[in-house]
């Protein structure tokens, strides 16, 4: 066994948790944008 397929597991699980993170951080942003993009002028 190598070192990257014992750490091939832990850097999707790294991966898919920080896009998560920042999908749930940006979402507010995204969310008061689309609103604002939503408005008539």
């Amino acid at each position: 066994l190598t070192l990257r397929s014992i750490c091939l597991p832990c850097i999707v699980i790294v991966t898919f948790l920080h896009s998560f993170l920042a999908l749930s951080l940006l979402r507010p942003f995204f969310l008061s944008f689309w609103s604002w993009q939503k408005q008539p002028e």
